[in-house]
């Protein structure tokens, strides 16, 4: 999966996208090998050792691998998780929280896994979640600015002790937000509880504080129990 499956420097775009992506300075024009039938360029950094001696790093760039920038993300996912939460439509958006949840289990498919099939299915791990997001639509327009934030924690609960110490010392705030255009394809129908829990089909140019530049394709509704089904599509961001 992450050693060019499909070939993707037998093309000169292909080296290119690579190179905008993942490339520097340094970087060369994109060349040609006759012999491996594909293209390439190559990235240089100069080096010093402890006697003084100068010298040249110079890596051939062939293909893509795990953690470069630029490679297509595509994913289907369908999501479960507990706890106090829940979602509200407001007169100028949605809004959403939850306090002390955690994942049920996920299943399924991405070109991000490194297995062969793409297909997943996994019990939660246990881990809290801690949220609030709010999204507000721009009347007479069809643009969205919207964002949120999770707290994750290593357990739903607080294992004992000080728990404002372990909140304060055992999380990470992950952060997502989205602005520009926006599509809803689908709403609850007006007057239901679905409809005033905000459930619909919508779809938001959104990134976030750790993982990729996506569009998201998304239909969720929460009260205590949360479900949610997503379609994320989109490209990898550079892995440090």
């Amino acid at each position: 999966m992450y050693t060019d499956p499909t070939g993707l420097f037998e093309t000169k775009f292909g080296a290119w996208w690579h190179k905008l992506w993942n490339g520097d300075d340094s970087s060369s024009d994109i060349m040609y090998n006759e012999e491996r039938k594909e293209y390439y360029y190559t990235n240089h950094s100069s080096y010093e050792d402890e006697s003084g001696n100068q010298g040249l790093n110079m890596s051939f760039i062939y293909n893509s691998i795990k953690g470069d920038a630029g490679r297509p993300v595509f994913e289907v996912e369908g999501k479960a998780s507990i706890g106090l939460q829940v979602g509200v439509k407001t007169s100028w958006g949605r809004v959403e929280g939850g306090l002390i949840t955690t994942d049920i289990g996920k299943t399924g498919w991405s070109n991000q896994e490194e297995n062969n099939s793409g297909f997943y299915a996994e019990w939660g791990d246990g881990r809290g979640h801690n949220f609030l997001g709010a999204g507000i639509g721009i009347k007479e327009t069809n643009l969205s600015i919207g964002g949120s934030v999770n707290y994750i924690t290593p357990h739903m609960t607080p294992p004992g002790g000080d728990i404002i110490q372990y909140y304060a010392n055992n999380g990470e705030a992950i952060w997502s937000g989205n602005i520009g255009p926006k599509a809803n394809f689908w709403s609850a129908k007006k007057g239901t509880l679905l409809n005033e829990m905000g459930t619909a089909v919508r779809a938001r140019a959104r990134g976030n504080s750790n993982n990729d530049y996506t569009t998201d394709i998304a239909i969720g509704v929460k009260a205590i129990i949360g479900l949610d089904l997503r379609i994320k599509v989109g490209l990898t961001k550079k892995e440090n």
